[in-house]
């Protein structure tokens, strides 16, 4: 390693596998990741793709069946869960 902290083949922190970035774009990157992040645990909380994944598991277990609609789907999930609430507290 030289005294600029350079490694055979390119920087120190690309030879230890971290591949940083700096500055503004390292700045948007992570801003992007992060916001990327809080999309997805905030979609996942609210079944943006419990319909898809319903599509998805009809599909494996019952070939051939028509899938619900997405109207259909939301109609027929929320009137299932006030049927049967479960551990719900209300």
């Amino acid at each position: 390693m030289s005294a600029a902290g350079e490694v055979r083949g390119g920087s120190a922190s690309s030879a230890l596998g971290h591949g940083h970035v700096t500055g503004r774009s390292g700045v948007r990157v992570r801003g992007a990741r992060v916001w990327r992040a809080v999309r997805w645990y905030v979609g996942a909380l609210l079944g943006d793709d419990d319909h898809a994944r319903y599509v998805a598991h009809l599909a494996r277990t019952s070939p051939g069946a028509t899938p619900l609609d997405v109207g259909e789907y939301w109609r027929e999930r929320h009137a299932h869960t006030a049927r049967h609430p479960g551990s719900r507290c209300c």
